[in-house]
C-alpha cells in the first residue's frame, strides 16, 4: 500500500495478478482482483491498472507489455515461499507509467 495503488485508496482496480492466485492475497487486495495470465495482466497494465506478476511469469508479461507498447514502473518485490505449495516466490508490483508515485520510506 506504500505505493498508494491499492484500489482502496481510490486508485483504478482491480489489481491483475498472475500465477500467485492464493485466496489470501485476494483477501489482501479485494475480492474484485482479477486473478489472470501474463497477457491479462499486461492488458490490465495498459487499462492503468496495477498489476502483480509472479517471477515465473516475468518474461512473458514483459513481451505481452511490450507487444501492446506499455511499460510499467516497477514499485516493490516481495521474495517469499509459499508453504502450501513447497515453492519459492517472487512478486512483483508494477504501476502503469504515469501513475501515483511511491510514498517516500519512512
Amino acid at each position: 500500500m506504500a505505493a498508494n495503488l491499492h484500489p482502496r485508496q481510490g486508485r483504478a482496480g482491480p489489481i491483475a495478478v498472475t500465477g500467485f492466485h492464493e485466496p489470501s492475497l485476494v483477501f489482501l487486495t479485494g475480492r474484485d482482483t482479477e486473478l489472470t495470465d501474463a497477457a491479462g495482466a499486461a492488458r490490465a497494465l495498459a487499462e492503468g491498472r496495477p498489476v502483480i506478476v509472479e517471477g515465473r511469469d516475468a518474461d512473458a508479461f514483459r513481451a505481452a507489455a511490450a507487444e501492446l507498447g506499455i511499460t510499467g514502473r516497477v514499485v516493490g518485490q516481495v521474495d517469499g515461499h509459499n508453504y502450501s505449495k513447497g515453492d519459492d516466490v517472487s512478486l512483483t508490483v508494477y504501476a502503469p507509467p504515469g501513475g501515483p508515485a511511491a510514498e517516500p520510506p519512512r
